[in-house]
């Protein structure tokens, strides 16, 4: 009989508590746990209860099994004790609005793009009063900046349609929402995005070559342009990447050595100087796409605005030199006190409504040509 036969025969058969399951925790399998809500008593049920089977293999070749019980799936190492990483089966189970249609007339006054972070981070439970920090995100942006934009138009304080594109910015940017009206409709979406669940790194390279692809068809329009970026870190994009001399520097070293009670980071003779050097290149290039979006629709006219919703002790200095490459943007750091991200939004709700009083009149129609 096998060693992990043996284990599970000694787990269920010989009616160990599920709380006395050996479980060998690590580092990066309890950031995991944390972003999803996962409990270590649901991976010791796992593996006492669950349903078995091979897992693909860790990046050296060795063994993984992965099972699965009451909507969690858990991978542990060959020896079924060590715990590598886990997450829940159903994405939601809360039914989601559909996305609203882009908007069908020809012109419209004011564009707000919006950079929502939906790495596994924005899943934490560590804002008072909501389940997330995805849910606080899109409840405030719900409550502080659509609504109150919706009211304007219904009232008939400001004219003209004010349209909203929506990209999470998770390993890769995902669209979903390209020039949706200020609605009931869109509310609606909001509201549901705030179930959903966010996961994998926080890529902004990514999400910043959307925007420019999506904006770039409103250069010619007299329309006012207003881009948000919302992170709890920063951008996660040079931890796949490859140094000068061909290694990924920034991935775990296959070795198991420990440094400071982690994985050691994968070795290469340019040793820390080569991790440093992906991380400036990543912030030159998101500063870069900034620049390219200034130059292709007006640095007078393109209003960059970046949020810091996350641990105070994070670095959010790429954000804020993003907000600092125009002339019209923003940083705001905000811990995570929902208050603070109101106010945030309240403000940047009374940056918009200002473009918006700008914008009358113009129709979002071509642009005049010098």
């Amino acid at each position: 009989m096998s060693l992990d036969a043996r284990l599970l025969r000694h787990f269920a058969g010989l009616g160990l508590a599920t709380d006395a399951v050996s479980l060998v925790s690590h580092a990066h399998g309890r950031e995991r746990r944390a972003e999803r809500g996962i409990a270590r008593l649901e991976l010791q049920g796992a593996v006492k209860h669950g349903r078995k089977e091979r897992a693909h293999p860790g990046r050296d070749g060795a063994d993984r099994w992965r099972f699965k019980h009451k909507g969690v799936i858990y991978i542990t190492d060959e020896s079924c004790r060590h715990e590598i990483t886990s997450w829940r089966l159903a994405d939601d189970a809360a039914m989601r609005a559909a996305p609203p249609k882009p908007w069908g007339g020809s012109h419209f006054s004011s564009h707000t793009l919006l950079i929502v972070d939906s790495s596994g981070s924005m899943r934490r439970s560590d804002v008072p009063g909501y389940g997330s920090r995805t849910e606080a995100v899109y409840d405030t942006l719900l409550r502080e900046f659509v609504q109150p934009q919706l009211e304007l138009t219904r009232g008939g304080t400001v004219l003209g349609t004010a349209v909203v594109t929506l990209i999470e910015m998770g390993k890769s940017a995902e669209v979903l929402l390209e020039r949706a009206p200020i609605d009931d409709i869109l509310m609606r979406y909001f509201r549901s995005r705030g179930s959903s669940r966010a996961r994998s790194h926080g890529n902004y390279l990514p999400a910043l070559h959307k925007a420019i692809e999506i904006l770039r068809e409103d250069a010619d329009r007299q329309v006012q342009l207003f881009l948000v970026l919302l992170s709890d870190g920063a951008p996660s994009d040079h931890s796949e990447q490859t140094c000068v001399h061909g290694v990924q520097v920034w991935q775990e070293g296959n070795n198991r050595v420990k440094f400071k009670g982690k994985t050691a980071l994968r070795a290469c003779v340019g040793g820390q100087a080569c991790r440093l050097q992906l991380k400036k290149a990543v912030e030159a290039d998101c500063l870069a796409r900034i620049e390219e979006l200034g130059d292709l629709l007006g640095r007078d006219r393109m209003n960059v605005h970046t949020v810091a919703f996350g641990d105070p002790k994070e670095d959010y200095s790429v954000l804020e030199r993003i907000a600092g490459a125009l002339p019209r943007g923003s940083f705001q750091k905000l811990g995570l006190a929902a208050a603070n991200l109101r106010t945030a939004f309240t403000s940047l709700n009374q940056s918009l409504t200002t473009m918006r009083t700008e914008a009358d009149g113009s129709g979002g129609g071509p642009r005049p040509r010098a």
